[in-house]
């Protein structure tokens, strides 16, 4: 179909509801949410967690743009996750460089 006012077409593919639970539209968003999640998991996660971030930055970004494709709670979920993550290995290597003597 053709959007007479903006000239923009807009390919109606899936079912809308779905694209909001799953932002298959937004791929930073999604894979940043992941990314987010896995970065949860301490030392291990580092790299995964600032990649999230990122992603979730950008997912952010693409969402501005174009609203239709979803995904802003995931971003911030991606944004959220990789932050805590961090958070989470910097106190885990905080307290293995700490002697057990203090």
């Amino acid at each position: 179909m053709m959007n007479e006012s903006s000239g923009q077409e807009h390919i109606s593919t899936g079912n809308e509801a779905v694209a909001t639970i799953i932002p298959w539209r937004n791929k930073y968003a999604l894979i940043g949410y992941y990314l987010g999640i896995f970065g949860l998991i301490p030392l291990l996660g580092i790299p995964l967690a600032i990649a999230g971030i990122i992603l979730g930055g950008l997912g952010i970004r693409h969402w501005k743009k174009n609203h239709r494709s979803h995904g802003l709670a995931h971003s911030i979920v991606a944004i959220a996750c990789g932050c805590t993550g961090l958070g989470v290995s910097t106190l885990v290597i905080l307290l293995l460089a700490v002697p057990e003597s203090i």
